[in-house]
């Protein structure tokens, strides 16, 4: 069953409102970059899984990923910044530049990709149930992480990707 309408390709790619521009294939994050990124994604969600169901994690957003890449795909995945942890949908994601498998790391479908999953240690936010080290730091805002405390009282975040 299709949902009736245009679609793009990729939801990161497409066109909310009338004040966002479209993105040509030579950009730098084209539909050819978000393919991979949901490679990427497909394949840790796999790992999440396999997590989940040996009860390392209860869910994806319990965990913190470390995905070691080669050099080119380290850096694609790098251009998310801190926002690849959205994409992916876990509490943390950290990239690094790894030529090899390293100990604590899972071979994936992808070459040159290797990621190791682990359940976060931080509280829980109330409000966004990710798992951040400021949950109960902030004075009138306990239960909630900073980046929340910014949604509900301050400017706001503000997010590129995801």
């Amino acid at each position: 069953n299709e949902m009736p309408g245009q679609r793009d390709k990729f939801v990161f790619t497409g066109e909310w409102f009338e004040g966002l521009f479209g993105l040509a294939e030579g950009e730098e994050l084209n539909n050819e970059f978000w393919a991979e990124i949901q490679k990427v994604r497909g394949s840790v969600n796999k790992l999440l899984e396999a997590a989940r169901n040996e009860k390392v994690i209860g869910g994806s957003l319990q965990a913190e990923v470390t995905l070691a890449a080669n050099a080119d795909l380290a850096a694609k995945l790098n251009k998310l910044e801190d926002e690849l942890r959205f994409v992916l949908l876990t509490s943390k994601a950290q990239v690094v530049v790894a030529d090899s498998k390293p100990a604590d790391a899972q071979e994936t479908d992808i070459d040159g990709l290797y990621v190791s999953v682990k359940a976060s240690a931080a509280e829980k936010c109330e409000r966004c149930w990710h798992h951040v080290a400021d949950v109960g730091t902030i004075a009138g805002h306990e239960e909630v992480c900073g980046r929340c405390v910014s949604n509900i009282d301050g400017e706001g975040e503000e997010r590129k990707f995801a």
